[in-house]
């Protein structure tokens, strides 16, 4: 089954690779690589839950707040950041940056949707039980 995972998580990657260049402008990162978040929230998350953050989750910064609302389907006034699951390959989009930057929020936001990753790629949690962990650690 991870062999099978990798491989649809593969053809995935290469999807988003061709998929900006044809539709969106988004910026592609990949946490821990190419996204270093040093975050306390996150050490102490990893710790109560076993976690090691060595797999890459891929994180979309839309380029603009129409972009985040056409990639999420979500209303773009009401959300900072999203993880969207799509065929078992889980993906975070977020607001682009330097709106979080001025809303004070990357941090809480991209802490908060990797936490969502790992919650529902690993255990059996519902949506508001999610929230509720998360709420602990983001607080």
């Amino acid at each position: 089954m991870n062999e099978e995972r990798g491989k649809m998580t593969k053809y995935f990657f290469i999807l988003l690779i061709f998929i900006p260049l044809v539709c969106f402008s988004f910026n592609l990162y990949y946490f821990p690589a190419t996204l270093h978040i040093e975050d306390d929230r996150l050490v102490n998350f990893s710790n109560q839950f076993c976690i090691k953050f060595n797999e890459q989750i891929a994180v979309l910064e839309a380029s603009s707040l129409e972009e985040f609302t056409e990639l999420t389907k979500l209303p773009y006034s009401y959300y900072a950041g999203a993880l969207i699951v799509s065929k078992n390959d889980y993906y975070i989009v977020t607001l682009p940056f330097d709106v979080l930057h001025k809303k004070g929020i990357f941090y809480s936001t991209l802490v908060h949707e990797i936490m969502h990753y790992y919650l529902e790629s690993y255990f059996d949690f519902s949506e508001e039980e999610q929230e509720d962990i998360i709420s602990q650690f983001i607080n």
